[in-house]
């Protein structure tokens, strides 16, 4: 006899499975060339199933935006409450945002590309909620820096938008690469240098390194 735990535990399965084929052919076929029946039989269910746990298409990738975005921000907000518990330097910080990050968007390719999608066409209100909760993410850990004394405070409301760009940056270059491009284990240190030099540039007669060769800006630094 199945108990309503295994009753649970078996819908939560077949939504995740509705959410991961939604995925797969939305980024494959597009927001509008996605079609029900598409799905189920990415699925394997048949096409009632679906409307069984969504109403409609736009339901179902509504759902799939807020699954995906949940899962970035509690990776992301786990990350960094690590690097601050073992007293990471704001680098340390900076690498555990910038890792997660692209760790999520390469576990989730499809998805995010689905969300490029949505930001360049009128989408579902929950992608502006993607959007502004990681962009206030970045602008904390910045003001951090600023607090340090390792980022300029001219510089601090530019930034945020900065790094996320940064971020995104490896989704855009595979969609403009040749096909058979591939996510390469080597970005997050790519973008961590990137952005770590941009922050520290700053023209010759103004800036002086100290002995430990990072630049400080401002007043005395602070302990992150």
């Amino acid at each position: 006899m199945t108990g309503p735990g295994t009753r649970g535990r078996v819908r939560t399965a077949t939504r995740e499975g509705l959410l991961e084929a939604a995925e797969q052919v939305f980024a494959d076929k597009g927001i509008d060339g996605a079609r029900i029946e598409d799905i189920a039989a990415r699925a394997g269910v048949a096409v009632g199933t679906i409307y069984n746990y969504f109403g409609d298409s736009a339901e179902l990738l509504k759902a799939l935006i807020n699954q995906r975005r949940s899962d970035l921000l509690s990776r992301l907000d786990e990350a960094m409450a690590e690097a601050k518990r073992r007293r990471a330097p704001w680098s340390g910080q900076v690498e555990a945002f910038i890792r997660v990050t692209l760790d999520c968007m390469r576990d989730h390719h499809p998805f995010y590309a689905i969300l490029m999608q949505c930001e360049n066409r009128k989408g579902p209100a929950s992608v502006d909620g993607v959007s502004t909760e990681f962009y206030s993410r970045a602008e904390a850990l910045v003001r951090r820096g600023v607090r340090l004394g390792l980022v300029r405070e001219n510089d601090a409301s530019i930034l945020p938008a900065v790094l996320v760009t940064m971020c995104r940056a490896p989704l855009l270059h595979l969609r403009h690469s040749k096909p058979g491009a591939s996510w390469t284990t080597d970005l997050s240190d790519q973008m961590l240098r990137f952005f770590c030099a941009l922050v520290r540039s700053e023209p010759e007669d103004r800036a002086a390194p100290t002995t430990s060769g990072v630049r400080r800006y401002g007043t005395r630094p602070k302990r992150g």
